[in-house]
């Protein structure tokens, strides 16, 4: 069974545990927007995840998201080579991540399963 992640606010990654939902099961992050409320949880999940024993992190969301990852992984660039190392030796290439902006339409297929994208309009 796929499990999704839509969107990635403050405590989400408190939330998936208190829902018995190991991080290293997290199949994929979908982002809605970027807005902080929606993103900041973000490193939580990825580096918690990495520790936990999961593979390298997928993320989809609107254009800006692969920058923005790209960001995320040079602001924790230390810590993730220093946990690559004795004592801890992390799995090489766990803290990946295959960011990827998405356009509407379908987004995420697997199986049965389909996600897509539709633009909204947000007011203030």
């Amino acid at each position: 069974m796929e499990k999704l992640l839509f969107d990635c606010g403050r405590g989400a990654v408190i939330r998936l545990s208190q829902a018995g939902i190991p991080l290293s099961e997290v199949d994929a992050l979908l982002l809605t927007h970027l807005h902080s409320d929606h993103t900041v949880g973000i490193p939580d999940l990825w580096l918690s995840g990495w520790f936990l024993g999961r593979a390298a992190a997928q993320g989809l969301g609107p254009p800006g998201t692969r920058e923005m990852m790209e960001h995320l992984a040079q602001a924790y660039s230390f810590d993730v080579h220093v946990r690559e190392r004795a004592p801890e030796l992390l799995a090489l290439g766990g803290s990946e991540i295959d960011a990827r902006e998405i356009e509407q339409g379908s987004v995420y297929v697997h199986g049965p399963l389909r996600v897509a994208a539709f633009l909204v309009i947000m007011g203030r």
